[in-house]
């Protein structure tokens, strides 16, 4: 069944891409690409999902029905991400099936940094960073001021000796 604002290939486009969450695959099961370059099906798959304003939508549709047939929100996913961490840090207890404790405790802190990290990058917590990855800030002069009495130390790096107040190359 097509929905009313998307052809029929456009509609199973969708439907693939909500199954595999990959729009080159959902693409490659979608349409003819035996002689279409990677390079052509990323390109036109990458514009269906994110230049298409109808398949925006629809995506944003079927994503939102997802959440609400399985009650995820937000919430209970920062809530999962949140216990994930603490049971990570040994905050709880391990239990056993009748909920008494085992006495065991696990560290495992690759699962607490990914619920941080997560956790983070929803909450926008790391934008400043990544803005620094596109945007790289050169530093062409820095200016050190030294108690009295002190003497400047003597730096090498990068190709340049700084000395006191003279650099050399």
């Amino acid at each position: 069944m097509s929905h009313p604002n998307l052809t029929i290939k456009q509609e199973k486009f969708a439907l693939a891409y909500m199954e595999t969450s990959n729009a080159y695959e959902a693409y490659c099961r979608t349409y003819n690409v035996a002689n279409q370059k990677r390079a052509t099906i990323d390109r036109n798959a990458y514009q269906l999902v994110a230049k298409n304003t109808k398949m925006v939508a629809r995506l944003a549709t079927l994503k939102q029905e997802l959440a609400t047939r399985n009650s995820i929100s937000i919430d209970w996913v920062l809530q999962g991400l949140k216990d994930n961490f603490m049971r990570s840090m040994q905050a709880v207890p391990v239990l056993d099936k009748q909920g008494n404790s085992t006495g065991e405790y696990t560290y495992q802190g690759a699962v607490a940094n990914q619920s941080l990290k997560l956790i983070g990058e929803h909450l926008g917590m790391f934008a400043a960073r990544d803005m620094l990855k596109e945007a790289p800030v050169q530093i062409t002069r820095v200016t050190v001021v030294l108690p009295p009495g002190h003497e400047p130390p003597v730096i090498e790096g990068e190709g340049y000796t700084v000395d006191g107040d003279s650099i050399s190359n």
